[in-house]
């Protein structure tokens, strides 16, 4: 049996952009551990890359637990929306722009 990589996706969460985007990574990790657990987390492939615009965070995760990392995102504290979903980072952050200059 071959093993192959498995799919992920990219979100591009909106927050408050007075917490840091370590913050933001950091509370919704803490959430999602605490709905699903320790395992559930270290599977889910939790990882953060850098955006350009202000008070937006890109996740990535394995698609199989898409479902659990939406759900996570919509049960924080703070209110955080997920803007944009793409497979992969990318055409994600293309997408942010094009939409970041057609609101201007």
């Amino acid at each position: 049996m071959l093993r192959r990589k498995n799919k992920r996706r990219y979100l591009a969460v909106m927050y408050d952009p007075n917490t840091s985007q370590t913050q933001v990574k950091g509370d919704i990790q803490g959430r999602f551990m605490e709905l699903f657990g320790s395992i559930a987390k270290e599977l889910a492939f939790l990882r953060a890359y850098h955006s350009i615009q202000n008070g937006i965070l890109i996740l990535s995760c394995d698609l199989e637990y898409l479902e659990r990392i939406l759900f996570t995102i919509a049960m924080m504290e703070q209110p955080m929306t997920v803007v944009m979903m793409s497979g992969t980072v990318r055409k994600l952050r293309e997408r942010l722009i094009q939409s970041e200059i057609s609101l201007n």
